[in-house]
């Protein structure tokens, strides 16, 4: 982190006087314009650590800037168990919109933490940060950073399972996910000699597990006394995209005095949804096994956004400890204005009172959507052209006080059904959204009507409320569906001809046929004192996507309605083994030349090719009614008849029940309908008949490609390549050679091998920067090609805090620990007034603790800046050197 030095001098005036003893904390923000937000930073120090009480902090802006913050509640509140909790607040304008790192770093946690750097914790920095990514208000809205409403300070007791979550809350309903990550001492610094909780006399009797998508950490069970600390990275997901990312660093108390208590204990109903406007009242039991004695009352805190937001949810009792068993009540008023898509999350946490004011703790974890409400008594009505919908006037929701946005149309052409009414959302039935955000009312109902139904389809529509954020200047962000309205169809009686068969009766090169078959416009559809007599009939035809030209064999000449009878048709004569063919109908009646035509319908056809030892057989699907499944059908070697071989809904099948170097033949028949039960059905067709070969097609085998490099090699200077086969999947005798694939920017360069080699070593610089992968090929000429590996690049440049220039030959140069792929080094320090005392630049770094002018500097803490190059750029790191034995 480059820092600016004002903020060195600010941290580094502190170090030698002052131990702040930071337990916990987090930083929090509100975006409250397009480049100013509002910070919320908490700390949890240690009250009795009076003289490192802060009443200011500094804070890092992350764009180059730093402030000196004031406490914003008094002198702190004041905890039980030595612990204060500090709120500091202000507004900061960044220069422009990006990506910023907000943080507070503070030179000293508390002594003795199990778990960072025993027994020297005092001196390892407390660090906590957030990224901020701010936004265009106008397209993406304001932010607010999740609020974790469960203090990051908690307490576990030797040999009891420990559960903690931090109760996240996103007011904006952006996704959370969570990830239990290492403490920092600084930005991309971990704390050093960190270990989880679990690593502390470790054992299948501590056990930690983490749940990346509500947060909650279990421990089973702690197995030392003392302090730990832990750190929860949250991160914020709008549109999939990551916009913020909170690291909270929290403490746990494990006590022993409480080794025979027993944490109280929960239960409660399953998850849940509730239509908006709606009252959930839900009932938890609370119950404690040392009912009878210490610690048997219990009280109960609830932590999550309906807590927060108006109208919000209470519980009856158990705010103060009671003695158990009893009930609570979970009370809670729905309204519009708590539709949201992502659900709310109550954390019941119930804690006993062992130690008067405190004990051992369970919690509860509930989940709760609220969901906008159906539009209600949907109803359908067509006319010649288009189909009308109506529903309810007023819409619940219908406001300004809410985020309801208007009304989306749904339809589909069969029956839907919808099974989960907690899951609103049309899309996953089949249903295809044909108007979005429409709210026109008529004076009576809400209203829409449909002119893109289409004739000779039957449609059933759905309406569902559409929830959404808005910007200042109206575009909408993080969309919530309603539950969908009652179902009603419709449809629309064609005047046209309709095709009912493109069937392939024959498949030859020249002598292929196909029948065809349509019906005529029915009346009163088709009005024939209006559209006159006499008609002529036409059958249009084409191949490859080409224009459809008429048949004139087809050509038919009707003096009147009635006398259309001839309705079928054998072409004959064409090519049904390599192309598809698609047919038309025509309607025109010679006085008005008014022409009706059908929807153009599509003959199937059928394609084979082997896939791995298999025949995979494809085909199309193109035609005016529904084809709701494929029979398949395969020429039997013996009898010579086709048998069906299977039955699918999609439009691919794969055969597996194959011999190699055997032909087989194949058609599909079509099983279809219009969606109008009064046209007939079912409507059959077959495709053309497709042969193959089976053969094999099966790549060589893929070996596993390992790259090692300088990380894995110790640092050396060239690049191993080794591989294996996995033998069971597939042999390797099966390859005739293989080459290695050398990838250097756009180049690649091509080494041959034999095919029985397995490691190959390359002795070059440039390899180090390279990518790699392998390509094997067998006797067929088929190949099979690895993924792509590259050389890890692993720098690693890690600093002490503490040596001893006394000459007595032990610790006396401050040098890296560890130092691997660092090609130069640029190191300054500073004494606690912020002036430079030593700088060095160089490939290594090592200070005898002189300064520049060759003295030894004084006993003290010390601040560093250091500079280190690797290939692929410049890394800062800083911190506090503490030296010991100068003068």
């Amino acid at each position: 982190m480059k820092y600016g030095l004002i903020g060195f001098f600010v941290i580094i005036t502190y170090v030698q006087t002052l131990a702040t003893h930071n337990r916990a904390g987090e930083i929090r923000y509100e975006q409250i314009s397009d480049l100013r937000i509002r910070l919320e930073l908490i700390t949890y120090t240690k009250t009795s650590s009076v003289s490192a009480d802060r009443d200011t902090i500094t804070v890092f802006w992350g764009d180059g800037t730093v402030s000196s913050i004031d406490r914003h509640n008094g002198n702190g509140f004041i905890l039980p168990n030595d612990i204060k909790m500090n709120i500091y607040e202000m507004e900061h304008t960044f220069p422009g919109r990006g990506e910023y790192t907000v943080s507070m770093l503070d030179p000293n946690r508390i002594d003795n933490i199990l778990n960072i750097d025993p027994p020297n914790s005092v001196n390892i920095p407390f660090f906590i940060q957030t990224t901020i990514r701010l936004f265009n208000s106008t397209f993406q809205g304001l932010n607010r950073s999740p609020q974790l409403t469960n203090p990051p300070i908690d307490f576990a007791c030797l040999n009891q399972t420990f559960i903690h979550n931090p109760g996240a809350i996103d007011l904006d309903d952006d996704s959370l996910s969570f990830e239990l990550i290492v403490p920092l001492m600084d930005i991309g610094t971990a704390v050093p000699n960190y270990l989880f909780p679990n690593q502390i006399l470790p054992g299948i009797n501590n056990i930690i597990t983490f749940n990346s998508k509500n947060g909650s950490f279990v421990w089973k069970s702690p197995q030392l006394e003392g302090e730990y600390n832990i750190a929860i990275l949250i991160k914020e997901f709008r549109r999939g995209q990551l916009i913020s990312s909170t690291i909270r660093d929290m403490q746990i108390f494990v006590r022993k005095d409480c080794i025979s208590n027993v944490p109280p204990n929960i239960t409660g109903p399953l998850d849940t949804c509730i239509i908006a406007g709606n009252t959930l009242n839900v009932n938890f039991n609370i119950d404690d096994l040392n009912r009878d004695t210490r610690g048997g009352k219990v009280k109960v805190e609830g932590f999550g956004a309906p807590f927060q937001i108006q109208p919000i949810a209470s519980l009856t009792s158990g705010t103060s400890f009671e003695k158990t068993p009893y009930n609570i009540n979970l009370h809670w008023k729905t309204s519009c204005t708590h539709v949201r898509n992502n659900p709310y999350t109550i954390i019941l946490k119930a804690t006993d009172n062992f130690d008067d004011t405190t004990g051992l703790s369970s919690i509860f974890i509930y989940n709760i959507k609220v969901i906008g409400p159906p539009p209600e008594n949907l109803s359908s009505n067509s006319n010649n052209a288009t189909i009308t919908l109506n529903w309810d006037y007023p819409y619940l929701c219908d406001d300004t006080n809410n985020t309801f946005r208007g009304f989306s149309i749904w339809r589909k052409e069969l029956q839907g059904f919808i099974s989960d009414s907690c899951d609103p959302g049309l899309e996953k039935y089949g249903y295809t959204r044909i108007e979005y955000l429409t709210n026109q009312f008529d004076g009576v109902n809400y209203f829409y009507v449909d002119t893109t139904a289409e004739r000779n389809h039957n449609y059933c529509y759905r309406v569902q409320a559409e929830f959404a954020l808005k910007t200042s200047n109206g575009f909408l962000y993080n969309f919530t569906p309603s539950l969908p309205s009652n179902e009603s169809c419709s449809n629309l009686r064609s005047n046209k001809p309709l095709i009912l068969n493109v069937d392939v009766t024959t498949t030859e090169v020249q002598n292929g046929e196909i029948y065809i078959k349509y019906q005529k416009p029915l009346i009163p559809e088709i009005d024939t004192l209006v559209i006159i007599p006499p008609y002529k009939i036409k059958v249009l035809h084409s191949i490859n996507q080409q224009n459809l030209i008429e048949i004139p064999a087809f050509t038919r000449l009707y003096s009147n309605y009635f006398k259309i009878l001839d309705t079928s048709f054998n072409h004959s004569s064409i090519n049904t083994k390599d192309v598809s063919h698609q047919y038309q109908v025509s309607l025109e009646s010679i006085n008005t030349s008014v022409i009706l035509e059908s929807e153009p319908a599509k003959s199937i056809f059928l394609t084979a090719q082997n896939i791995n030892k298999y025949i995979k057989l494809s085909w199309n699907n193109e035609v005016p009614w529904i084809n709701e499944k494929f029979t398949i059908y395969r020429r039997n070697i013996s009898t010579v008849t086709f048998d069906s071989i299977g039955i699918v809904s999609n439009l691919e099948f794969i055969d597996r029940n194959i011999e190699l170097d055997t032909h087989y033949c194949y058609y599909v028949k079509s099983n279809g309908f219009y969606s109008i039960n009064t046209i007939e059905r079912p409507l059959i067709n077959k495709s053309n008949i497709v042969c193959i070969k089976a053969e094999d097609s099966t790549p060589p085998c893929c070996p596993i490609l390992s790259v090692k490099g300088p990380c894995e090699l110790n640092d050396s200077n060239y690049v191993e390549l080794s591989w294996q086969f996995n033998e069971d999947s597939c042999s390797s005798k099966e390859i005739s050679s293989l080459e290695i694939h050398t990838i250097l920017g756009d180049a690649i360069e091509v080494i041959p091998l034999q095919s029985d080699i397995r490691v190959y070593t390359i002795y070059n610089t440039n390899s180090l920067n390279a990518c790699y992968r392998i390509n094997t090929l067998n006797r067929k000429g088929l190949n099979c090609t690895t993924p792509t590996e590259c050389v890890s690049f692993c720098p690693e440049f890690v600093l002490p805090n503490t040596f001893t220039p006394n000459g007595d030959g032990k610790n006396d140069r401050f040098e890296p620990i560890k130092s691997r792929q660092i090609y130069n080094v640029k190191f300054t320090v500073f004494n606690q007034w912020g002036n430079e005392i030593f700088s060095s630049l160089g490939p290594k770094l090592s200070w005898d603790g002189k300064n520049n002018k060759g003295k030894i500097c004084n006993d003290g803490t010390y601040f560093y800046v250091c500079e280190y190059t690797t290939q692929r750029g410049i890394s800062t790191i800083n911190g506090f050197i503490e030296l010991i034995g100068g003068k």
